[in-house]
């Protein structure tokens, strides 16, 4: 299915196999299954095999690049793309391991879920930047991006250039509105000092997030919605100011108590 009309792993294209059992199977196969197809709590599968066979090909695996938003829950998008090998690319971490074990990525409005039931030991840090691919599967209502193995996550630090140059910038935090802790992120052209800090309605500080020299690229900070004392401070508007020696860029976010 991945690999029809041309590879071109698009809409329709994937399908779930559930207990394939022929061994040594490798990213690139063809197989021949017989049986029943079926959904099984939203997700569409290959069941009850009566026939399997592995042909060893070893044809390149295409992946389709996909937004978070094609993949939130809800999203019609999404369901031609079941079984397909999948890409989100230039999304943060804004959910580490919740109690199933699962992790979330985004690009500020949107997410994906990103399922922990393969291989893989990677442990996801709040506010990495990165890209994923893998199959993409439907459980307890929403889909989710299942990598394979740590192969499949690519995370940049601060320090690595994603090509092309940078420019000044400071992204809208997320989740916003927020609750206990939001993510930051800024680019910057070139290595240079940086103040970000957070201020209420009224124009006063409340607390500084970073104030020190930043690389070229991208980098985030998060906040814990507490003022310089270690005080939670109340529910409202606050307001996001990255200074760096020339410019001064602001953005504004909503704490939820």
């Amino acid at each position: 299915m991945q690999d029809r009309c041309g590879g071109l792993g698009g809409p329709n294209h994937g399908l779930y196999v559930y207990q394939f059992t022929v061994p040594n199977l490798i990213p690139g196969d063809s197989v021949v299954v017989s049986g029943i197809i079926t959904e099984y709590y939203g997700m569409t599968e290959f069941t009850s095999l009566d026939y399997q066979q592995r042909i060893p090909i070893s044809a390149p695996v295409k992946v389709k690049k996909l937004r978070p938003d094609a993949l939130k829950a809800g999203s019609s998008l999404a369901e031609p793309y079941e079984g397909v090998m999948v890409k989100v690319d230039s999304a943060y971490i804004y959910a580490t391991f919740d109690v199933h074990n699962e992790w979330m990525v985004g690009t500020g409005t949107d997410s994906v879920w990103i399922a922990h039931r393969a291989a893989y030991t990677y442990v996801p840090t709040l506010g990495c930047i990165g890209s994923i691919k893998g199959p993409l599967d439907y459980t307890y209502g929403s889909f989710r991006i299942q990598p394979r193995t740590n192969a499949d996550i690519v995370e940049f630090g601060a320090d690595t250039p994603l090509g092309g140059t940078f420019t000044l910038s400071l992204s809208q935090n997320a989740p916003n509105p927020f609750g206990a802790q939001t993510s930051i992120r800024f680019t910057l052209p070139s290595k240079t000092q940086v103040n970000l800090s957070i201020y209420d309605v009224s124009g006063r500080l409340v607390c500084s997030v970073y104030n020190d020299a930043a690389p070229a690229g991208e980098n985030h900070a998060t906040w814990d919605g507490k003022d310089g004392f270690g005080s939670e401070v109340s529910s409202g508007v606050y307001f996001i100011r990255l200074a760096t020696p020339k410019t001064t860029l602001e953005k504004k976010m909503v704490l939820v108590n």
